[in-house]
Protein backbone atom coordinates (compact mmCIF):
# COMPACT_ATOMS: atom_id res chain seq x y z
CA UNK A 1 0.00 0.00 0.00
CA UNK A 2 1.42 3.23 -1.33
CA UNK A 3 2.21 6.09 1.87
CA UNK A 4 -0.51 8.74 0.52
CA UNK A 5 -3.16 6.17 1.48
CA UNK A 6 -2.44 6.50 5.14
CA UNK A 7 -3.28 10.01 4.71
CA UNK A 8 -6.82 12.20 4.24
CA UNK A 9 -7.26 12.68 0.65
CA UNK A 10 -9.95 12.49 -1.95
CA UNK A 11 -10.63 9.68 -3.49
CA UNK A 12 -13.41 7.38 -5.22
CA UNK A 13 -15.28 4.71 -2.78
CA UNK A 14 -16.41 2.50 -5.93
CA UNK A 15 -12.42 2.75 -7.27
CA UNK A 16 -11.00 1.67 -4.02
CA UNK A 17 -13.08 -1.09 -3.49
CA UNK A 18 -12.69 -2.30 -6.71
CA UNK A 19 -9.02 -1.96 -5.89
CA UNK A 20 -9.06 -3.91 -2.84
CA UNK A 21 -11.19 -6.83 -4.66
CA UNK A 22 -8.55 -7.20 -7.28
CA UNK A 23 -5.64 -6.86 -4.61
CA UNK A 24 -7.56 -9.90 -2.80
CA UNK A 25 -9.10 -11.89 -5.72
CA UNK A 26 -5.90 -14.25 -5.62
CA UNK A 27 -5.93 -15.23 -2.30
CA UNK A 28 -10.02 -16.16 -2.54
CA UNK A 29 -9.43 -18.37 -5.60
CA UNK A 30 -9.95 -21.52 -4.32
CA UNK A 31 -13.53 -20.44 -3.21
CA UNK A 32 -16.41 -19.23 -6.73
CA UNK A 33 -17.65 -16.06 -4.85
CA UNK A 34 -19.95 -14.06 -6.78
CA UNK A 35 -18.71 -10.62 -5.05
CA UNK A 36 -20.62 -7.78 -6.11
CA UNK A 37 -19.45 -3.79 -5.89
CA UNK A 38 -22.57 -1.59 -5.84
CA UNK A 39 -21.25 1.80 -4.46
CA UNK A 40 -22.30 4.44 -6.45
CA UNK A 41 -19.48 4.85 -9.29
CA UNK A 42 -20.25 8.51 -8.36
CA UNK A 43 -19.28 8.06 -4.80
CA UNK A 44 -16.47 10.51 -3.98
CA UNK A 45 -14.79 10.99 -0.47
CA UNK A 46 -12.11 12.79 1.65
CA UNK A 47 -10.81 10.40 4.68
CA UNK A 48 -8.75 8.14 4.98
CA UNK A 49 -8.60 5.15 2.09
CA UNK A 50 -6.11 3.46 3.91
CA UNK A 51 -8.05 2.94 6.91
CA UNK A 52 -11.61 2.02 5.01
CA UNK A 53 -9.16 -0.63 2.63
CA UNK A 54 -8.03 -2.23 5.73
CA UNK A 55 -11.21 -2.79 7.52
CA UNK A 56 -13.18 -3.27 4.02
CA UNK A 57 -10.25 -5.96 3.16
CA UNK A 58 -10.08 -7.59 7.42
CA UNK A 59 -14.32 -8.00 6.64
CA UNK A 60 -13.70 -9.80 3.12
CA UNK A 61 -11.01 -11.50 4.68
CA UNK A 62 -13.04 -12.54 7.66
CA UNK A 63 -15.64 -13.93 5.14
CA UNK A 64 -13.54 -16.11 3.03
CA UNK A 65 -12.13 -17.66 7.20
CA UNK A 66 -15.53 -17.92 8.58
CA UNK A 67 -18.70 -17.23 6.76
CA UNK A 68 -17.94 -20.16 4.09
CA UNK A 69 -15.89 -22.22 5.91
CA UNK A 70 -17.61 -25.18 5.14
CA UNK A 71 -18.53 -24.45 0.97
CA UNK A 72 -16.63 -23.42 -1.37
CA UNK A 73 -19.37 -20.94 -3.26
CA UNK A 74 -21.22 -18.09 -2.03
CA UNK A 75 -22.33 -14.57 -2.25
CA UNK A 76 -21.08 -11.04 -1.13
CA UNK A 77 -22.44 -7.73 -1.80
CA UNK A 78 -20.55 -4.54 -0.91
CA UNK A 79 -22.58 -1.61 -1.20
CA UNK A 80 -23.15 2.31 -0.07
CA UNK A 81 -25.26 4.93 0.56
CA UNK A 82 -24.69 8.63 2.48
CA UNK A 83 -27.33 9.78 5.31
CA UNK A 84 -26.46 13.18 5.75
CA UNK A 85 -22.48 13.91 5.88
CA UNK A 86 -22.07 10.34 6.85
CA UNK A 87 -21.25 7.16 4.94
CA UNK A 88 -22.97 3.88 5.09
CA UNK A 89 -20.87 0.86 3.46
CA UNK A 90 -21.83 -2.51 4.04
CA UNK A 91 -20.16 -5.91 3.15
CA UNK A 92 -23.27 -8.61 3.13
CA UNK A 93 -22.28 -12.03 2.89
CA UNK A 94 -24.87 -14.95 2.21
CA UNK A 95 -22.66 -17.37 4.62
CA UNK A 96 -23.06 -19.46 7.81
CA UNK A 97 -23.86 -16.15 10.12
CA UNK A 98 -22.97 -16.17 13.68
CA UNK A 99 -25.25 -17.23 17.03
CA UNK A 100 -25.78 -14.27 19.17
CA UNK A 101 -23.08 -15.10 21.69
CA UNK A 102 -20.50 -15.11 18.71
CA UNK A 103 -21.90 -11.65 17.57
CA UNK A 104 -21.53 -10.06 21.31
CA UNK A 105 -18.46 -11.03 20.90
CA UNK A 106 -16.98 -10.00 17.30
CA UNK A 107 -15.03 -7.23 18.08
CA UNK A 108 -13.36 -7.87 21.27
CA UNK A 109 -9.81 -8.22 21.00
CA UNK A 110 -8.13 -12.25 20.74
CA UNK A 111 -11.74 -13.28 20.05
CA UNK A 112 -11.58 -15.94 17.51
CA UNK A 113 -13.81 -19.28 16.64
CA UNK A 114 -10.80 -20.60 15.37
CA UNK A 115 -8.12 -21.19 17.65
CA UNK A 116 -5.20 -22.86 17.08
CA UNK A 117 -6.64 -23.04 13.21
CA UNK A 118 -4.45 -19.76 12.87
CA UNK A 119 -7.25 -17.11 13.42
CA UNK A 120 -5.68 -14.65 15.81
CA UNK A 121 -8.96 -12.85 16.81
CA UNK A 122 -8.07 -9.46 15.94
CA UNK A 123 -9.33 -8.48 12.53
CA UNK A 124 -12.06 -7.67 13.81
CA UNK A 125 -10.90 -5.49 16.73
CA UNK A 126 -8.62 -3.83 14.61
CA UNK A 127 -11.50 -2.57 12.23
CA UNK A 128 -13.50 -1.71 14.72
CA UNK A 129 -11.17 0.69 16.69
CA UNK A 130 -10.15 2.05 13.05
CA UNK A 131 -13.58 3.09 12.39
CA UNK A 132 -13.78 4.51 15.63
CA UNK A 133 -10.31 6.42 15.80
CA UNK A 134 -9.14 6.82 12.70
CA UNK A 135 -12.40 7.36 10.92
CA UNK A 136 -14.23 9.12 13.30
CA UNK A 137 -16.82 6.48 12.92
CA UNK A 138 -18.60 3.46 13.61
CA UNK A 139 -18.48 -0.82 12.90
CA UNK A 140 -21.18 -2.70 13.90
CA UNK A 141 -22.84 -6.16 12.26
CA UNK A 142 -25.88 -7.77 12.46
CA UNK A 143 -26.15 -11.90 11.46
CA UNK A 144 -28.77 -14.74 12.34
CA UNK A 145 -27.33 -18.59 12.08
CA UNK A 146 -27.45 -20.04 8.28
CA UNK A 147 -28.36 -15.75 7.03
CA UNK A 148 -24.97 -14.42 6.50
CA UNK A 149 -23.80 -11.64 8.17
CA UNK A 150 -23.72 -7.72 7.70
CA UNK A 151 -20.93 -5.81 8.57
CA UNK A 152 -21.90 -1.85 8.65
CA UNK A 153 -18.95 0.81 8.33
CA UNK A 154 -20.17 4.62 8.91
CA UNK A 155 -18.20 7.17 8.61
CA UNK A 156 -17.56 11.28 7.67
CA UNK A 157 -17.77 11.59 3.77
CA UNK A 158 -15.30 14.24 4.50
CA UNK A 159 -13.13 13.56 7.40
CA UNK A 160 -12.32 16.79 9.73
CA UNK A 161 -9.00 18.46 8.17
CA UNK A 162 -6.00 17.37 10.73
CA UNK A 163 -2.99 19.26 10.22
CA UNK A 164 -0.07 16.94 8.92
CA UNK A 165 3.26 16.32 11.07
CA UNK A 166 6.05 18.49 10.78
CA UNK A 167 8.72 16.54 8.91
Amino acid sequence: MDRTSERQRPFGLHALVDDILASMRPSMKHLQLDIHNRVPDDMACNSYPGAIGQIVSNLLQNCTLHAFADRTQGRIDIRAHTEGDMVVLEVQDDGLGMPAQVLRHAFDPFFTTRLGQGGSGLGLSVSHSLASSVLGGTLSATSEPQQGSCFCLRFLRDAPHTSEPSA
